[in-house]
């Protein structure tokens, strides 16, 4: 339905004013780490976001992000659940992929996951994180799974996990205005 109220300001006002229900509204935003994911927290941290930043560890590792331990998870899904969106990340296959999957099943607002799954070689995480993976990857999922894998190619180890979790934290930056 249109907005047919009339003004009765002089016309070179008319101009200048925008009814409250044409200013258009910015979606709040969480960011959601979780774990072993804090390097690419850190690496978001260096860019200005309208989102705000949460961490789930077992202890407070990251300065500028709102701190939960896994035991309060639930503390944390009520926090959520007044955000539009919720970006989770986590490495799959670990505790940190568990605690992904159980904060997803509780929240209701739209949630996008960026979801890290094991090097090839950890068989053992890799069969855990396909399960964790298809407890929440449905039709209506958002997000992307990626692999560590990807990154064994460089010679430096430590420059290759530096390097993956700038490029994670660029993609999840980039998609924030998907969501606006």
């Amino acid at each position: 339905m249109e907005n047919t109220r009339s003004t009765s300001m002089p016309e070179a006002d008319q101009h200048s004013f925008i009814p409250r229900s044409q200013i258009p509204v910015m979606n709040k935003i969480a960011i959601v780490s979780i774990g072993e994911t804090t390097g690419i927290m850190r690496e978001m941290m260096k860019y200005k976001t309208e989102a705000d930043m949460y961490n789930v560890n077992s202890k407070k590792t990251l300065e500028n992000a709102r701190y939960y331990s896994y035991d309060e998870l639930e503390v944390l899904a009520d926090v959520l659940e007044d955000y539009d969106a919720v970006i989770m990340t986590a490495r799959m296959g670990s505790r940190s992929g568990d605690v992904l999957v159980r904060l997803y099943m509780m929240l209701n607002n739209r949630k996008i996951c960026f979801l890290i799954m094991p090097f090839y070689f950890e068989v053992e995480k890799t069969l855990v994180s396909r399960n964790q993976v298809s407890r929440i990857v449905h039709e209506d999922f958002e997000g992307a799974i990626l692999s560590q894998s990807s990154i064994l190619d460089s010679a430096d180890l430590e420059d290759a996990f530096d390097r993956f979790d700038r490029e994670m934290a660029e993609m999840i930056l980039d998609f924030i205005p998907e969501l606006q």
